[in-house]
């Protein structure tokens, strides 16, 4: 959006300077650390920010993350500005904390149905048809916002075919499948593959995740990485996984980890449904398997991944990636929204 002329201010939690470097100005706002109270906190200190006018005098459009906007709303209402709502995934939290977060998810989706903001994005037709559907928000006001990727930013290397480095990153939390991906390198290694796994990222599964690493060498845990960080250790594998379950959240995905994947010049293998699907790749190199099927068929079709395959499916992912994943799509569909608020003023 930059690159495209626009003047950009970002409000997060990232420390001042963090941004320092960055073709935009960053306002470091202040968040509380303990979980269920992170939105709320942030989104008032958005909110102080906005009040001041000559913060106010700077803004054309804001653009809100769901989880912020319920508590925003006053504030926003008072800044007379176009309001769009930014869905890039409905809860995702398991227990109490995703009933709470589905409520607040309604009440931020109910401020563009009663028409109190402008517009809504979420990240794929499907999440468009459940969030008219479940809400009753029009479907000329909800907008396909794909997630894209920086290809520029990941240098696909070439590697050798053994060991098969297999790698998962992202949230490591029950709810998201992972806990199938050591049973399946495994399984894997019992038929003769020499295959490795790695899982980057933290969560509700990382104990149960360290007693397998414990006893399996060929298993690798790896903290969070940085943004900045992801791309070097990616393109040093071959397979990544997206092994998140056929429930509400995942169908409606568009999970930026694939993108990445694919930026990497990885092969995919996953479970099959709406969240993970991809028009135009190949089941050579992008192979998506019924839930029910996931190990065994998981098994054969890494099984029969030699060099040439690989090397095939590598170049064939980072060129789709570079054709279909990048942040052009959506910022077409970005500055069309932006447009169309001048259009109406």
């Amino acid at each position: 959006m930059v690159a495209n002329g626009h003047a950009l201010t970002v409000f997060n939690p990232d420390a001042p300077g963090e941004h320092q470097h960055a073709p935009w100005e960053h306002v470091s706002l202040k968040q509380s650390g303990r979980r269920g109270f992170q939105a709320r906190s942030l989104a008032k200190s958005g909110a102080r920010w906005l009040s001041r006018a000559a913060n106010a005098a700077t803004v054309d459009v804001v653009l809100v993350d769901w989880q912020l906007l319920p508590t925003l709303m006053p504030s926003l209402a008072k800044l007379n500005r176009p309001v769009v709502l930014v869905d890039r995934s409905p809860p995702a939290d398991a227990g109490l904390l995703g009933t709470l977060q589905w409520k607040v998810w309604k009440r931020a989706w109910r401020c563009l149905r009663d028409g109190r903001i402008q517009a809504g994005t979420v990240v794929s037709p499907a999440h468009a048809d459940f969030v008219t559907k479940r809400v009753g928000v029009r479907a000329s006001d909800v907008h396909t916002l794909p997630a894209g990727v920086d290809v520029n930013a990941f240098q696909p290397d070439a590697i050798h075919s053994t060991p098969l480095r297999t790698v998962y990153h992202g949230r490591l939390d029950k709810n998201r499948g992972v806990l199938a991906l050591p049973m399946l390198v495994h399984l894997l290694r019992q038929d003769g593959v020499d295959a490795e796994l790695t899982l980057i990222g933290d969560g509700d599964a990382l104990p149960a995740l360290k007693e397998m690493e414990a006893e399996r060498p060929w298993m690798n845990l790896v903290p969070t990485l940085a943004h900045e960080d992801l791309p070097a250790e990616l393109t040093h594998h071959h397979v990544g996984f997206l092994p998140m379950p056929a429930t509400t959240v995942w169908r409606l995905a568009s999970p930026l980890k694939r993108s990445e994947y694919l930026a990497a010049g990885l092969l995919v293998l996953g479970i099959d449904h709406a969240g993970h699907r991809l028009e135009g790749v190949n089941e050579a190199w992008y192979r998506l398997l019924a839930q029910e099927d996931f190990h065994t068929d998981g098994v054969a079709w890494l099984r029969q991944l030699d060099e040439d395959r690989l090397a095939e499916g590598r170049r064939a992912s980072r060129s789709f990636a570079e054709s279909s994943c990048s942040w052009d799509t959506s910022v077409e569909v970005l500055e069309s929204l932006l447009q169309s608020f001048n259009h109406d003023a």
